[in-house]
């Protein structure tokens, strides 16, 4: 399956995307949080509710179109090839803060643990440090 983001605002937007759904439950409370942690990314500086909406509607829908799932969730397959597609637009800065924005992001309902897993791929996906990875997830989950 042929998957590639285009610029670095869909990567930002795809690995948080990952996270979204994996416990189960999209709530309101996920979906304005993540419009307001996208919104304070330099790369999203031109998007308004209505772009960001119509960007992360059409991210989701090629998101589950064109990659491996098991037909209810995308495969550790699917999020290799995800985080492999946004390694080539992102620096190494940019990894390690699109990793935080999806720890967060896990966090902001309670860390289940499905989301700690995909959080582990995608940390390894991103190439960020193990080390600092934790501690992300930790800061995130104590709410700082």
């Amino acid at each position: 399956m042929a998957f590639k983001l285009e610029n670095p605002s869909e990567a930002y937007a795809a690995v948080s995307l990952l996270i979204t759904g994996a416990d189960g439950v999209g709530t309101l409370d996920e979906r304005q949080f993540l419009f307001e942690k996208l919104r304070v990314v330099d790369v999203f500086s031109g998007h308004d509710d209505e772009s960001m909406r119509n960007l992360l509607g059409t991210l989701t829908g090629r998101m589950i179109s064109d990659l491996p799932n098991d037909g209810v969730a995308l495969t550790s397959d699917a999020v290799q090839i995800l985080c492999d597609s946004a390694k080539q637009l992102l620096d190494e800065d940019q990894c390690c803060n699109a990793f935080s924005l999806a720890a967060n992001l896990a966090c902001c309902d309670g860390l289940e643990k499905i989301e700690r897993n995909l959080l582990n791929q995608i940390a390894d996906g991103l190439d960020v440090n193990k080390a600092e990875a934790q501690s992300v997830m930790d800061r995130a989950a104590e709410g700082a």
